[in-house]
């Protein structure tokens, strides 16, 4: 896993992916933040956010994994 920043635009794919998150239970700003890591390539979100979590780890479909900071720690290289 990289450490990388990365800007992603409010783009109409994206707004549309979200809505799409909606749908399976995510809530707006949430699936917002996973629409956008999914579309800027992110391998990996991190959050302490209880429900995301729960969410992401049942989620099917999703293309970033959903991790705590902890989880995260253990994934950079040494």
């Amino acid at each position: 896993m990289r450490s990388v920043t990365h800007q992603v635009a409010l783009s109409p794919a994206v707004a549309a992916r979200a809505r799409d998150l909606e749908k399976h239970g995510f809530r707006g700003l949430d699936a917002l933040h996973i629409a956008a890591a999914e579309a800027g390539k992110a391998e990996v979100l991190v959050t302490t956010d209880d429900r995301m979590l729960r969410r992401g780890r049942r989620a099917k479909g999703l293309h970033v994994l959903v991790v705590r900071p902890t989880e995260a720690v253990g994934m950079l290289p040494e």
